[in-house]
């Protein structure tokens, strides 16, 4: 209850925050190519496709029981540990420390965006993040924005998965 993990107040909820999420995705996702066409320099460039080289061959995803890991390990693992965290706990302290609710969920938004070691992604999951905290401070429930995360790492974990199995 402290961390609000709570029912939403409405079962409406939990549906708006993943159509919120899922439909956020493919503005963050144009956001971030569009961003990894600026030159950082070589040593940024290369450290991104390291990072890139092993993201894709953990979502090399032959198998079904390849697919169900990499989506807990990937999508339901870290919606729940980073929303306990970012949402739940620092937000909350954020908050207490705030009379406006803008400046918590940016705080947060950053250190989120900050701990992922993205560069070219920097922008985009601070958006995302900013809208995790956005659907938990309306929804008050840390469920909605669990779920939320969860369908949005998910979906890039399914999308990954049949784009595998349809070239296999």
């Amino acid at each position: 209850e402290y961390l609000g993990l709570r029912k939403p107040r409405k079962n409406l909820h939990l549906f708006l925050s993943i159509l919120l999420m899922l439909g956020a995705l493919p503005v963050l996702e144009a956001l971030q190519n569009l961003i990894s066409q600026i030159d950082f320099g070589a040593k940024v460039k290369e450290a991104q496709a390291v990072n890139k080289s092993m993201y894709s061959a953990f979502l090399n995803l032959p198998t079904f029981g390849a697919f169900a890991r990499a989506f807990v390990v990937l999508a339901i693992i870290p919606a729940v540990g980073e929303e306990l965290f970012f949402r739940g706990i620092l937000l909350r302290f954020a908050r207490q420390k705030s009379r406006a609710i803008t400046i918590p969920i940016i705080f947060t938004a950053v250190i989120f965006a900050y701990t992922h070691a993205n560069l070219y992604g920097l922008l985009s999951i601070m958006l995302a993040g900013v809208l995790l905290a956005v659907i938990y401070y309306l929804t008050g429930s840390l469920w909605c924005s669990i779920l939320a995360h969860m369908c949005f790492n998910g979906l890039q974990v399914v999308l990954s998965y049949l784009s595998n199995s349809s070239t296999a």
